[in-house]
């Protein structure tokens, strides 16, 4: 059978049209464009939760293990892009007045500028209040751990 050139190829009837919007609306329902704008919600949930009550959590934590003397804060805090690390930046511990009052010596702040720890469920802490809490916990005790090597914690100067 021989087509002339007038004829148009058979169209099969199943197959709609592709048109623009089809094709858009098929890309934002595939299976990549959903897990990766379901992961960049993940990511920027748990950087707001870190910024905001997880920040307080570590703080206090830290006020805790330090008696009340010491008292931390975090310039930023921010999930690593696989979510199984917390980077700090620009740590400060510094005494409280309570503690300067009870030293025998002057204390010394003390400051670190990035330490990054390894924390394997990040993605849960704005889930789970008990996560968070043990996330902070551990966090704040990585911080005074890298604060000893550092120089010491406290930091005791002679005056």
């Amino acid at each position: 059978m021989e087509m002339n050139s007038k004829q148009q190829p058979m169209k099969d009837p199943l197959v709609k049209d592709l048109s623009f919007r089809n094709w858009i609306k098929a890309l934002l329902l595939s299976p990549g464009t959903l897990f990766s704008a379901a992961y960049l919600v993940i990511y920027l949930l748990t950087n707001i939760s870190l910024s905001g009550s997880i920040r307080n959590r570590i703080a206090d934590s830290v006020s805790r293990a330090t008696g009340e003397n010491w008292q931390l804060s975090v310039q930023s805090l921010h999930a690593g892009a696989q979510l199984n690390t917390v980077t700090l930046k620009n740590i400060r511990i510094t005494p409280t007045s309570s503690g300067q009052a009870s030293a025998p010596e002057k204390l010394v702040p003390i400051s670190i500028k990035e330490l990054e720890v390894p924390c394997r469920r990040v993605f849960t802490i704005f889930f789970d209040n008990r996560q968070a809490d043990i996330s902070s916990e551990d966090i704040s005790r990585r911080i005074l751990v890298s604060m000893k090597h550092k120089g010491g914690s406290p930091k005791r100067s002679a005056h």
